[in-house]
């Protein structure tokens, strides 16, 4: 099986239609099977994906996407990683051949999750590739489920992922879940931002498992269910919210006032803000007065988190760090201090804070503050192993 499974991607490699189409018919029947080799001693993911490289070779693009989806859905349920990854990547870029915005949007749901399993397993080159197949997907535009008019609820549904976890309904009602598996696929489709999961994935990331064609129903009364959280006397259209369409579910998040994004929406704007300084710190102060704690911090192992969690993170890191750098522009010390601590209150080994703390509360004046803050320092670096001898640090630093 191993050599037939190879042969066949080298014959996708050069083209050989007439191979292909014999390889194809005789490797259908072993298309649930593993690719392995020395007694199992190696394994090269399932016999779904040769086929698929020969079905697009033989111009059957729908054939060569549902044998990604089946190599998907087979290595997720393996829990093998580095193979998903790759069958991720495999399906991304066959997905955005073509104008189709919803098979795009499918494709940066894919990559995502490819680009956190690679950055995670150290897969150096399946992450470059995936970093490169984001930046496409994201330039072939939203889904177009996005150009949906839906009425505007009179009070729009919250979503507090920062530090915590909760929702109000349009009734301005705290949501109180019944349905544990509602809940967490609400998560799911808020980490996703908007851009839509296929069924089989959610079900795979809900019930691992458990059978598939046993579940359909299941995913069916989780989303019915967190359309009721939303809206409870059920007066707007189903889809106003949670939106499925075929085989895609996305969360309609122009809708619903999601904390995380207000404070990516907010950061993103006073970063962008260049035209007046006191303006950016105002601005910038703002935004991170949004920020509440990490998102999802319930969530700490779930792989469908880590992303959005990252990218948020690191946007209020951008934030605070220039706050820092505004202020020092501007002679405000105090402010400085302030963007500093905001960051060691999140991250206590953040050594850039530490010394752009240590700094500006040795400009203001505040020296037994700022021995009490070199102090504090040192521990954190000693607790990492790191040896940072008297720390003296300047602007340039920031």
């Amino acid at each position: 099986m191993a050599t037939l499974s190879l042969l066949a991607l080298v014959t996708a490699e050069l083209g050989d239609r007439d191979m292909a189409a014999a390889l194809r018919i005789i490797l259908l029947p072993f298309r649930d099977q593993l690719i392995t080799m020395g007694f199992g001693a190696i394994c090269l993911g399932t016999v779904h994906r040769p086929i698929a490289r020969l079905s697009l070779l033989l111009g059957d693009k729908e054939e060569a996407i549902r044998h990604y989806r089946a190599a998907i859905t087979f290595t997720a349920q393996l829990g093998a990683h580095p193979w998903l990854a790759e069958a991720q990547i495999d399906l991304a870029e066959l997905l955005l051949q073509g104008d189709d915005s919803v098979r795009a949007d499918e494709a940066e749901t894919l990559v995502v999750e490819a680009l956190a399993t690679a950055r995670a397993l150290s897969l150096h080159r399946l992450e470059e590739l995936a970093a490169s197949l984001l930046a496409t997907a994201r330039r072939k535009g939203k889904d177009a489920m996005l150009r949906t008019s839906f009425p505007e609820p009179h009070v729009r549904p919250t979503i507090r992922v920062l530090g915590t976890f909760d929702v109000t309904s349009i009734r301005g009602e705290p949501v109180r879940w019944q349905s544990r598996k509602a809940r967490e696929l609400l998560k799911i489709l808020v980490s996703r931002r908007g851009t839509t999961v296929t069924r089989e994935r959610l079900i795979d990331l809900l019930w691992p498992d458990e059978q598939l064609d046993r579940l359909y129903n299941r995913l069916a009364v989780a989303a019915s269910t967190i359309r009721r959280a939303f809206d409870p006397a059920a007066e707007l259209p189903p889809n106003t919210f949670v939106e499925s369409r075929g085989d895609l579910i996305r969360l309609n998040t122009r809708l619903i006032e999601i904390d995380a994004e207000c404070f990516m929406s907010d950061a993103r704007a006073a970063l962008e803000h260049a035209l007046d300084t006191t303006a950016r710190i105002d601005m910038l102060v703002a935004a991170l007065d949004r920020y509440a704690g990490d998102v999802l911090i319930d969530e700490p192992d779930a792989p469908w988190a880590l992303h959005y969690r990252r990218e948020v993170h690191d946007t209020f890191l951008e934030a605070a760090y220039a706050l820092a750098l505004a202020a020092s522009a501007k002679g405000d010390q105090l402010t400085r201090v302030d963007a500093y601590r905001r960051i060691l209150g999140l991250d206590v080994y953040e050594q850039r804070a530490h010394e752009g703390l240590i700094h500006a509360l040795t400009t203001l004046g505040a020296r037994g503050q700022a021995a009490e803050a070199e102090a504090n320092y040192m521990q954190r670096m000693r607790e990492l192993g790191v040896n940072v001898g008297q720390a003296r640090p300047s602007h340039s630093e920031e």
